[in-house]
């Protein structure tokens, strides 16, 4: 039994019909020892599972009550007004576990600036060669971005690393553990939670776990920036 509920679209449990066809199909030819004729339709099956994995994982944070982007090509609900500019696949990481850089091949031209989500905020557009992007992670030293604490209003600049900090807020800051980040100038888009507030006098400093987990994506969307 799946420990979640996942609602599927007519069209989505289609494709997982003839997925199901296309690979039976493959085994009767490779064991016919028959050239497989069935190699368009496995690109359109892998077309189509990129497009169910994104929506399982939108459905996932759903449950959980995120505040997410919704982004979905073809369920166009939001919570917030997010420019939905199309997807990306990994195509080169500089690191296995908390890349600073990773190499994305899209579906449409990025731009320099563009925003790259998969769940929560994966970085930020910093060079486009025709469809490739180059992106700056938040994982990167050199990454910053302007957040806002969800449930107070607090704002602050987010600096990368392998453990994202927000520093220099003042003690009276109303920030506690388990709150949530969103970028400031783009709301729809959550950063990190709360998972440390340490006392570096005069001011406060913030440890902040980001909701995306680089071990988990392959994919991603890229979203123009709202400003």
């Amino acid at each position: 039994m799946l420990p979640f509920r996942v609602n599927l679209d007519r069209w989505e449990v289609v494709s997982l019909i003839l997925s199901l066809l296309l690979m039976v199909g493959r085994e009767f030819f490779f064991w016919m020892g028959l050239p497989n004729l069935l190699s368009p339709f496995f690109a359109f099956r892998n077309a189509s599972y990129s497009l169910l994995h994104l929506r399982i994982q939108r459905d996932e944070l759903l449950r959980s009550r995120s505040m997410v982007a919704v982004v979905d090509p073809i369920d166009t609900v939001s919570y917030y007004p997010v420019e939905f500019k199309g997807f990306c696949r990994l195509l080169e990481t500089s690191s296995p576990y908390y890349p600073e850089r990773l190499s994305l091949q899209c579906d449409t031209i990025p731009a320099v600036e563009d925003l790259v989500w998969a769940v929560g905020l994966v970085g930020r557009v910093i060079g486009v060669r025709h469809a490739t992007a180059e992106v700056l992670t938040i994982h990167s030293k050199e990454f910053y971005i302007k957040v806002i604490d969800v449930r107070s209003g607090v704002w602050g600049t987010l600096k990368g690393d392998r453990s994202p900090s927000v520093r220099f807020l003042p003690h009276a800051a109303d920030v506690k553990v388990g709150d949530t980040l969103v970028a400031y100038d783009h709301p729809g888009v959550v950063v990190g939670t709360v998972k440390a507030v340490i006392p570096e006098d005069p001011f406060v400093k913030l440890e902040v776990a980001p909701l995306w987990r680089y071990y988990v994506w392959s994919d991603f969307a890229l979203l123009k920036p709202l400003y």
